[in-house]
């Protein structure tokens, strides 16, 4: 797979504590956004993706940092290659 631009399209809303997150205009599932990719947020944090769940919605990996909690965030997804997905796989 070519390497792909960071998907920057809509806004994130993240709860502290919660593996949820959504979005506003992001369409997730039509942007081709899967497990493994990384949520980047402007705080610093990288968030991995566990699984679309919907257009605008989805789970993390792990549990959301306070530092990284927020409504209305810039969106920033950075696509994962295919080889890393494999590799990542049952982590």
């Amino acid at each position: 797979m070519a390497i792909r631009p960071d998907w920057t399209t809509g806004t994130l809303t993240l709860i502290s504590g919660s593996v949820n997150f959504t979005t506003m205009g992001s369409a997730l599932q039509t942007a081709a956004v899967q497990a493994d990719d990384e949520i980047i947020i402007a705080s610093g944090h990288v968030l991995i993706i566990e699984k679309i769940t919907g257009q605008n919605s989805g789970t993390l990996y792990s549990k959301c940092p306070a530092g990284a909690a927020g409504a209305g965030q810039a969106l920033r997804i950075r696509y994962q290659p295919d080889g890393s997905r494999y590799q990542g796989g049952g982590a």
